[in-house]
């Protein structure tokens, strides 16, 4: 079976992370549901959401929102283990949820771009760096030995042959 690579893991992987973390959250929330509020549950599934954005990458980010929402759902809105949304503060909460999700992979997206052209640009800066001193310390051997032999060439007959053993 192949695996695709995204980010040096294997999409397979990515994707796990993606269902795999909304899972975790769900279990906390049930864990906590007794104790907390609908807003504190919503803000360990973005937690949970923002993490997968930060690991995995845009479409896990999307998938972990989506499932988020329907675990949100099933769990912890009345009806209670039913998809059926019964306030339209459950749609509020819901779209809001897949908003934040993916803006925050877009953004982290764009980070992780512009923090690859930067290290782009650093390399190319570091690369003509060493070429221009490397340059320079050759272009004075150089010039050196082009004096030289240009010397030879146009005086060796004026010039002793122990004179142009001293040249080489």
């Amino acid at each position: 079976m192949a695996h695709f690579l995204l980010d040096n893991k294997p999409v397979l992987l990515n994707y796990s992370g993606g269902v795999g973390i909304p899972i975790v959250c769900s279990l906390i929330n049930l864990a906590l549901y007794p104790l907390v509020n609908q807003a504190s549950i919503l803000m360990i599934y973005l937690l949970g959401v923002f993490l997968v954005a930060s690991q995995f990458g845009r479409g896990p980010s999307i998938t972990a929102s989506f499932l988020t929402a329907l675990l949100f759902d099933f769990y912890f809105t009345k009806p209670y283990f039913s998809f059926a949304i019964s306030h339209i503060e459950n749609i509020i909460e819901i779209s809001t949820m897949l908003i934040v999700s993916i803006i925050t992979s877009n953004l982290l997206n764009k980070a992780q771009k512009a923090a690859i052209a930067k290290a782009q640009a650093d390399n190319e800066a570091l690369r003509n760096s060493l070429l221009s001193a490397i340059s320079h310390d050759l272009r004075t051997p150089l010039t050196r030995i082009i004096g030289a032999a240009t010397t030879l060439m146009e005086t060796h007959h004026l010039i002793s042959q122990k004179e142009q053993h001293e040249f080489c």
